[in-house]
């Protein structure tokens, strides 16, 4: 298959993990902060515009990079005179980091923490609704139970991985070598399109709970961090009642601090007062906006069939993430409507929760197919990432 040519380089892209671990471990010095946010939005920028491989794997880690980079900016912006005085691990003492030696281990080991721990886990900047950690080291055997129950949940995680991906090859790839502007998740029957729909919203869950569980099997096992440093990832399905809960409550969470960030400093430069309802939705909006925009973005360094226009690379995802603040903003004027009409709705019923169900079931149903065509067009899926499968055998005889 013929791809559309890479002119960049993978310069900007390891610039751009040295110059954040430099930074943060630095000593505090005149000028560090403009020069590192400026430092970092331009080597985000080139990096940007520098897609170097046709290899979907190595993309990938560009791809995913932008939280991280993103994430440290807000860090330098928002947290003054310097990210050392303002954030540190909750079993230390305030500022501690100012006491440590610039690039020595502890000053890189705090670095690297505020780099990769995005929801800032144990440290006092750690985001809202967070699920409770399952085991602690200060237990007795609380390291052993973690591990065993982090390599029972993999086993269980791969397991359901491999499902989802043979499914996907299977429905999204139906035959070797189809013109990529034709694959979609979409389908007249509405039965087959829900189907569809299903099977490409498992595979983000499934697929990062499995990183981020071996990753803490890893990290864990090596002495590296503690049980308690890694909660669960996701919250719980059931709770996602409304669009609102399902991305404030049952999703990762890995971007709300930066975004929430960076949208309150916005708000504040505009003369915003915050806690009200300008403040709230001017929030909402750019958030998702950005989040949009950078998902977006991201599809532009993965390897690309030749014969996909550019628009069709990132539109979808863009639209995506933008429905999401409207069904927010949606569903808050039915919910604040039906309040005032009824006295009050007692959001504990039944028949509540119910309706709230199938609202966020149709929300991402109807919304999910702008994503995940852009996603299919640049034949993300088409392999599997395991080196075999169980599934695929039984797979084949009943779909045969």
């Amino acid at each position: 298959m013929l791809l559309k040519p890479t002119s960049g380089t993978s310069t900007p892209h390891l610039l751009l993990v040295f110059a954040q671990i430099f930074f943060l471990s630095s000593s505090p010095f005149p000028l560090r902060r403009p020069l590192a946010i400026t430092t970092l939005t331009g080597l985000a920028i080139w990096a940007q515009l520098s897609p170097w491989t046709h290899n979907p794997g190595t993309a990938n880690f560009a791809a995913l990079a932008w939280p991280h980079w993103l994430a440290t900016i807000e860090k330098f912006l928002n947290h003054t005179p310097n990210p050392e005085s303002a954030l540190w691990p909750v079993d230390k003492q305030p500022g501690v980091a100012l006491t440590w030696p610039a690039f020595g281990w502890r000053k890189l080991k705090w670095s690297v923490s505020l780099i990769l721990n995005l929801r800032g886990i144990r440290y006092n900047f750690q985001v809202k609704n967070v699920p409770k950690t399952r085991f602690w080291s200060s237990e007795r055997t609380g390291t052993l139970r973690f591990l065993t129950w982090q390599v029972v949940e993999l086993a269980l995680f791969m397991l359901m991985g491999d499902l989802v991906a043979q499914l996907s090859i299977r429905l999204f790839f139906p035959t070797p070598g189809l013109d990529s502007m034709t694959l979609t998740i979409r389908d007249a029957n509405w039965t087959a399109s829900f189907g569809k729909a299903l099977v490409f919203g498992a595979g983000p869950y499934f697929f990062i709970n499995m990183q981020y569980i071996l990753a803490s099997i890893v990290c864990v096992g090596l002495g590296i961090n503690r049980p308690e440093d890694w909660p669960p990832l996701f919250g719980r399905l059931a709770e996602a009642t409304t669009v609102r809960s399902f991305w404030g409550k049952f999703w990762h969470q890995m971007i709300r601090k930066p975004l929430s960030g960076l949208t309150g400093s916005l708000v504040d430069a505009l003369g915003i007062t915050r806690g009200t309802n300008a403040s709230s939705y001017t929030q909402l909006w750019i958030s998702f906006a950005v989040s949009g925009f950078m998902h977006a973005a991201s599809m532009t360094l993965m390897p690309c069939p030749a014969n996909i226009p550019e628009w069709h690379r990132w539109r979808g995802l863009l639209l995506y993430f933008l429905w999401q603040a409207a069904a927010i903003t949606i569903e808050d004027f039915v919910i604040f409507t039906g309040q005032k009409l009824l006295g009050g709705i007692q959001t504990r019923k039944k028949w509540v929760h119910c309706l709230g169900y199938l609202w966020v079931t149709w929300s991402f149903w109807t919304s999910l197919a702008w994503a995940a065509d852009v996603l299919l067009k640049l034949r993300m899926g088409e392999t599997s990432p395991f080196p075999g499968t169980l599934w695929g055998p039984f797979l084949d005889q009943i779909l045969a």
